[in-house]
């Protein structure tokens, strides 16, 4: 049965929502303009029609860090281990992507509006005014004196911070998290966080406010009767009580169903980040295909009792067919976010829940 935590149940509460975006000079982006996006936005289209760099505009200009881009480098399949080498070619290596058809002569500008916080700027040139003296560790052909990027957040309140990445002996320097907005992103590549599972669900145990979690994970899957933190060779890990075994245990969550762990993350993410925004990157990845409508239906659920805001890319008409209960209801909530790539660049069709629930109806190829 569907885990009804009552769509509808919970009363509107003034929205911390993205209503609107700009992208100038990002990656496959040159020019790019959305507006009236909803609280569900599922964004389908071809592959590199620009679909994930879409979601890393909008997680960029949401946080406040140069770690930031490392951590999509990350995603995107590129190691989570960076070797250093001290050179103006591997500093601008970790950059130069980042702008239109690879012209690091452009800034980048990505600019978000909406009520509550959601208004938020973020620049990115580099500066050409300054210059860095990279630390001589071997012997380079390269100069060590470089022209650092510097990535500048403006907030709702007009407050403005600077990040310049730097190269030093320890590695390399991106500065302290600034006011970054609440939020949380998923690869297609990645597996869940278990370390940043863990403290999610605890801060949650502290406050009493597990016990929803636990019932949308035992609607779905009624042999896991419930959760706790357990610690691990040293690590602090979520545990799931098993029922079906000779002798009732705990299990590692990792260990029970990479599906199963996925949604745990994401209920999780969703209530730790109230007022926030979750970008899900492939969300269909791990879900067997008939749990989908009771998946969507506690995540919708989840998202507008702590008034957060998805954004989720998707391949499958299954996905998509799986929501469509939802949208019935409460089609308002809801956009499809159509990318398309035209030669060198791409560009994103918005599309409010009325088109959205017509075309899975007639049974449009969306994806």
């Amino acid at each position: 049965m569907s885990p009804n935590l009552g769509v509808g149940e919970y009363p509107q509460k003034t929205c911390h929502m993205i209503r609107s975006i700009e992208v100038k000079n990002f990656r496959c982006f040159k020019q790019l303009n959305l507006s009236q996006l909803g609280r569900i936005n599922l964004l389908v289209g071809r592959n590199a029609s620009g679909k994930t760099t879409f979601l890393e505009a909008l997680f960029l200009v949401a946080g406040g860090s140069a770690e930031v881009v490392l951590r999509l480098r990350g995603m995107r399949g590129s190691g989570d281990i960076i070797k250093i080498t001290y050179t103006k070619k591997f500093y601008e290596s970790l950059w130069n992507d980042l702008f239109f058809a690879f012209n690091p002569r452009g800034v980048i500008t990505i600019r978000t509006s909406g009520p509550q916080g959601a208004d938020r700027v973020l620049k990115i040139s580099y500066d050409e005014d300054e210059s860095l003296t990279i630390p001589i560790m071997e012997k380079t052909e390269d100069l060590p004196i470089i022209t650092p990027i510097k990535m500048q957040w403006t907030t709702s309140n007009g407050k403005t911070f600077d990040a310049k990445p730097t190269i030093t002996p320890r590695g390399v320097n991106v500065g302290l998290f600034v006011d970054p907005l609440p939020g949380a992103i998923f690869g297609s590549l990645g597996s869940p966080n278990a370390e940043e599972n863990a403290a999610n669900f605890s801060e949650l145990s502290k406050q009493g406010k597990e016990g929803e979690l636990v019932k949308a994970l035992n609607s779905e899957f009624p042999y896991i009767q419930g959760l706790s933190v357990e610690i691990d060779s040293g690590t602090p890990m979520v545990y799931a009580s098993m029922t079906g075994t000779s002798q009732p245990r705990k299990i590692p969550l990792t260990l029970v169903s990479g599906g199963i762990s996925k949604f745990v993350s994401l209920l999780l993410a969703i209530a730790s980040n109230p007022g926030g925004v979750i970008y899900i990157d492939e969300i269909e990845n791990g879900f067997y295909y008939d749990r989908l409508p009771t998946i969507w239906s506690s995540l919708f659920s989840l998202a507008r009792k702590y008034d957060v805001q998805i954004f989720a890319s998707t391949h499958s008409s299954e996905c998509l067919k799986a929501i469509l209960p939802l949208i019935k209801q409460e089609e308002e909530e809801f956009r499809l976010l159509r990318a398309n790539r035209d030669d060198d660049q791409c560009n994103v069709t918005v599309y409010r829940g009325k088109d959205l629930r017509n075309a899975v109806q007639q049974e449009f190829e969306l994806r």
